[in-house]
């Protein structure tokens, strides 16, 4: 959090604009007259009395973490047109041509020294803001298992759309804008994988492009891109494209943690596309990858996740019985998991439930998807509902045609598949 050693004016009036107030409502939430805050405006130099003083700390100390990130951009560009003001009279000096008791030539001396430095040091943001940034970015990653798609797809783009607003003022140190830079591109891979899961896949891929571009910039890789693009592939039934797309994210050498994930999206694609050799070959690599992931980031696979690419390399090399033994050693996870991602957990059941029924088996699928069905509607993303509908295709075979239970099942599928996340979404926009 931003220190303020002097409340002045200006710097009063820019947490009222980070907390994004009118003065009214400002001057109540701090007790003070309408007339001070209005003030504040009017006279921006002018220093808070003590008691004003203890006021705005109190206000800044309580505030949200995003209303202090907002300040701290706000108190520093009041800063910083400051800093640039003297170090445009600095440069002036430093241009001027020698004169009597001047000392240097042709402005080569102390002030021109000064004026490159002040404009080096100048910058609209702090090393605080950007550290929230990083924080927060982390923390929405981490968030994608298990807060509502719509709540986080708002939270993202709200991020990106600050860091935007920084870049395109483009008054950062180099190494600011290299670290904003990596930020948004990270923003814009998630971007895409959200918008990916409510089947909004030509805003998908425009934010993935977008996303290799900033990195490019940054000078980091792509991978948490094309990571994104190799799931959308692989839901839409593009499965060789989705793994050639995960194992491009490979070779740009990405986190551990990434890397893992890659390996097992390019296996279970690459099952699905009817490579069992190269699946095989993966499956074996990415077991052995041991990068200690318990996070539920967008970019990890800790346990469970690749308990879930075990089982789905496994049934979409055609072998049911393997993939439920899959599922049944990943029970002890479930158990303490399932509250942290509900979009693997739920996959997870609706792959087993597939397995049970491609066995004969409909009790046993009934068992696995039953507590899927009973999912929030705002957890219903379009792949769980298309995982859901390649499994009531299975429910149409002649066998079940007269099971009750297969009956009821089918019903409460489309009652599930009814009014997703997608749908709602559109509606809001």
């Amino acid at each position: 959090m931003r220190v303020v050693d002097s409340w002045t004016g200006a710097r009063a009036d820019a947490l009222r604009q980070a907390f994004r107030m009118t003065i009214e409502k400002f001057a109540e939430e701090l007790g003070v007259s309408t007339r001070a805050v209005a003030y504040w405006r009017e006279r921006p130099d002018i220093v808070q009395k003590p008691e004003r003083q203890a006021i705005l700390d109190t206000a800044l100390e309580r505030a949200p973490d995003l209303v202090k990130a907002r300040f701290s951009m706000l108190a520093n560009q009041d800063s910083s047109i400051a800093d640039l003001r003297i170090s445009d009279a600095n440069l002036i000096l430093a241009r001027a041509p020698f004169g009597r008791g001047g000392g240097h030539v042709g402005g080569v001396g102390e002030a021109d020294a000064k004026a490159v430095v002040a404009w080096l040091e100048s910058t609209n943001t702090s090393d605080d803001a950007i550290s929230y940034f990083a924080q927060t970015v982390s923390r929405t990653a981490e968030e994608h298992a298990s807060a509502p798609p719509a709540t986080l797809l708002a939270r993202v783009h709200q991020l990106h759309s600050m860091i935007r607003a920084l870049l395109q003022g483009g008054r950062q140190r180099q190494s600011q804008t290299t670290v904003l830079l990596r930020l948004d591109a990270d923003l814009l891979a998630h971007l895409c994988q959200l918008l990916g899961d409510i089947h909004r896949d030509r805003d998908a891929s425009a934010y993935a492009l977008a996303s290799m571009a900033l990195a490019n910039e940054a000078g980091t890789g792509s991978a948490a891109a094309f990571s994104a693009q190799a799931q959308i592939a692989r839901w839409r039934g593009r499965y060789a494209e989705a793994a050639d797309l995960a194992a491009q994210g490979s070779r740009g050498k990405p986190p551990a943690p990434l890397r893992t994930l890659l390996a097992y999206q390019e296996a279970n694609a690459a099952a699905l596309a009817g490579e069992a050799r190269r699946a095989r070959g993966l499956l074996d690599i990415a077991d052995s990858m041991d990068d200690d992931s318990t996070s539920y980031s967008a970019w990890s696979c800790p346990p469970a996740r690749r308990a879930l690419f075990r089982m789905g390399v496994a049934f979409n090399l055609g072998d049911p019985h393997e993939a439920l033994r899959h599922s049944a050693e990943a029970v002890p996870i479930w158990e303490h998991e399932r509250a942290r991602a509900f979009g693997t957990w739920a996959h997870f059941q609706i792959t087993a439930a597939t397995a049970h029924v491609m066995l004969d088996s409909p009790e046993g699928a009934i068992q696995q998807v039953g507590p899927v069905l009973e999912l929030p509607r705002e957890y219903r993303i379009s792949t769980l509902v298309e995982h859901m509908a390649t499994l009531d295709k299975l429910l149409l075979a002649r066998r079940f045609s007269r099971s009750n239970e297969v009956a009821s099942l089918r019903e409460r599928i489309r009652e599930f598949n009814d009014g997703t996340v997608e749908e709602r979404t559109m509606e809001d926009s």
